[in-house]
């Protein structure tokens, strides 16, 4: 092997970057190691490659393919692009260890983003003795005096493959993924009953005859998991309602329909253990038994200010503790939560006018190539390993005409043709029905909408195609992060190597490819046909490899 070794360094850091080069094989190793002089708001560390040669394909954050026409700027994720062809070639392809790719056209450049603050999103709402709305921008990555930061990639020079195989972002072949979460305030049994059962007279779930349960449609629902305020629901639905909102301690119906609808594949993750700051003995209660109880990885922020009240213990909130920034850090890691709401997107209205009409993506991909939009993310310097998702905007439908206005064929097919990953955020069960889930029928019964019924049952239809992936917060995360540790290696004679090196097995792992014919271990596995592409879908187990070849 030949190694290649540079040094630089300012008054902030000591660079140091190594490229490996193997005689042997067309693999190019890249290493690059930041040592921090002083204590450092790092905004972006990037590689600019320099290109002398014609972008040939691009790999974009979607999963789709450009080989013909390209943009003048993309944001890639962590996916790549290829230069070239053949004996001139070189092919960067799947970077879990850096913060991003992108591609710029008009300046013939690469950029490999070591660490990018548009790549992780964050602010927080500091604490502060009224409720002014201040937010912090805390997107950049902080280092201490001497912290070291480590990144490497690969990419290929001279393959002669003409296809690679390309992760999809979905599972078993999905082309698309839909990700209903439920925040919790405001809810009565009833209105839950109405919107996952059909009826607020429908008590089990093998009996609903609407809603979310009578579809199969997972649904990520947050909980209150206590109301030691005696929180009622009257102003919430104009005095017309004088129920407490519900919680699992003050509810024994409530509890008894979350157990229910578990079993059902929904899941239950806290909104917060209560509507406003909570005690840490009643934060650690909550988080003991909804571990115990229903065993969710999730957890989605609630009552987001600056307020003393404002649920401190939240991801985006200043915490009170005299010693941590964190009311609740210790405590997400002690029992399990790892998948945290976001705001950032939401809050910011980051892609208010950045879709088309009313396509279900946000930002469409049709035009908005370039923007930093990832599905989830890590913060290491500021959240450790805590898995954030993003929302980008709210669902209210103030019209039950406008379900089928968001939610027609046309708008559906547009979202699955994009192969796009959505995270909705919504509150089906609030008590007031202009929420637009639930209404009254002649008998002033609460029952399911029926144009939210033909929704679910559209996203029902769509998956019986095999087209879109209903999926909840932790099933779907825990597909993904495993995904992100597969091992991907391109051989010289164009065969593609997978190694699962996670500790759990990855069913349905999925890839695209342009190619006539796929094998994996010499045998043809479950496939089907989407445009151009042929979307491949087998089993990793932990620890095992397979070779993936691609006919043309």
């Amino acid at each position: 092997k030949t190694i290649l070794k540079f040094k630089g360094k300012n008054k902030y850091i000591n660079l140091n970057l190594s490229i490996i080069c193997d005689k042997y094989s067309p693999k190019i190793e890249f290493e690059s190691s930041q040592r921090f002089k002083k204590k450092t708001e790092l905004s972006r560390s990037t590689l600019v490659f320099d290109m002398n040669a014609r972008v040939t394909e691009v790999y974009r954050y979607n999963r789709h393919l450009d080989s013909d026409y390209f943009a003048d700027e993309y944001w890639l994720e962590k996916e790549g692009l290829k230069l070239g062809e053949k004996d001139n070639s070189f092919q960067i392809y799947h970077c879990p260890d850096i913060s991003s790719i992108q591609y710029s056209k008009l300046k013939s450049q690469v950029f490999v983003n070591l660490d990018w603050e548009k790549d992780h999103p964050f602010f927080r709402f500091p604490l502060m003795p009224d409720t002014s709305n201040f937010k912090m921008e805390q997107s950049q990555s902080s280092f201490k005096f001497w912290e070291k930061s480590v990144n490497s990639f690969s990419a290929y020079a001279g393959l002669k493959n003409n296809n690679i195989a390309r992760f999809m972002k979905n599972p078993d072949g999905y082309e698309a993924t839909y990700i209903w979460t439920e925040h919790a305030d405001f809810t009565d049994i009833r209105t839950n009953r109405a919107t996952y059962y059909g009826s607020e007279k429908i008590t089990n779930a093998d009996s609903a005859i609407g809603g979310f349960v009578k579809y199969n449609i997972p649904v990520t629902k947050s909980v209150f998991y206590d109301n030691p305020d005696s929180i009622s629901n009257f102003e919430a639905y104009n005095g017309l309602l004088n129920s407490l909102e519900s919680t699992i301690k003050t509810d024994a119906a409530f509890y008894e329909f979350l157990k229910d609808i578990h079993d059902k594949g929904r899941e239950s993750c806290l909104h917060t253990p209560e509507q406003y700051t909570t005690t840490r003995v009643r934060l650690e209660e909550a988080l003991e038994f909804m571990q115990k109880q229903f065993g969710s990885k999730s957890w989605i922020d609630h009552g987001n200010n600056n307020g003393l009240q404002n649920n401190r213990e939240d991801l985006i909130c200043d915490g009170t503790l005299e010693d941590s920034p964190w009311y609740a850090m210790d405590l997400w890691e002690k029992y399990g939560v790892n998948y945290l709401h976001n705001a950032y997107f939401e809050e910011h209205l980051s892609f208010y006018n950045r879709g088309f009409g009313y396509t279900i993506e946000k930002p469409f991909s049709g035009w908005a190539n370039n923007l930093p939009s990832p599905d989830y993310c890590r913060h290491k310097s500021k959240t450790e390993n805590i898995v954030h998702w993003q929302t980008p905007n709210v669902l209210f439908i103030e019209n039950e005409s406008l379900w089928n206005y968001y939610f027609n064929e046309e708008n559906m097919s547009d979202f699955i043709s994009t192969w796009s990953v959505k995270f909705n955020h919504c509150y089906p069960a609030w008590v007031d029905p202009k929420k637009g889930f639930w209404k009254y029928n002649s008998d002033s019964l609460m029952i399911a909408q029926d144009v939210f019924n033909a929704t679910l049952k559209l996203m029902s239809d769509y998956r019986k195609e095999g087209k879109l992936n209903v999926s909840s917060i932790q099933d779907y995360l825990d597909y993904r992060i495993a995904t992100d540790s597969v091992e991907y290696n391109l051989l010289t004679d164009g065969r593609v190597k997978v190694t699962n090196s996670s500790e759990q097995n990855i069913n349905g792992i999925s890839f695209a490819t342009i190619a006539s014919y796929v094998l994996v271990d010499r045998q043809q596995p479950m496939q089907k046909v989407s445009g151009n592409n042929i979307i491949f879908w087998f089993n990793l187990n932990a620890g095992e490899s397979k070779i993936i070849r691609l006919i043309d």
